[in-house]
């Protein structure tokens, strides 16, 4: 089978890996740092809680990664509406 070939790919707001896995065709987002990327200046103490317990590193399908920073972006912005804060643009998860 042929080796893993690294594919970078900018995806908003989050740099990562792509990995083929040859003959599966499956592709694997690798992401070092992923937690990082939600930290937000005035947390509420849920969000908090929440942002606990996100992995500090991500590695899953495409389709995982969406479904988790569609959650955690939910969340996110539950928390700037919470502390009656703007929603930036960027934090969006579409």
């Amino acid at each position: 089978s042929p080796p893993l070939m690294p594919v970078w790919m900018q995806m908003p707001h989050i740099p990562a890996v792509i990995l083929w896995l040859g003959l599966a065709h499956e592709h694997l987002v690798v992401e070092a740092d992923f937690a990082s990327q939600f930290v937000i200046a005035k947390p509420t103490p849920a969000y908090e809680e929440f942002f606990r317990g996100i992995p500090r590193e991500f590695v899953g399908t495409m389709e995982d990664l969406v479904d988790v920073v569609e959650l955690v972006c939910a969340k996110m912005r539950r928390a700037f509406e919470d502390r009656d804060m703007v929603f930036p643009v960027w934090r969006h998860a579409s």
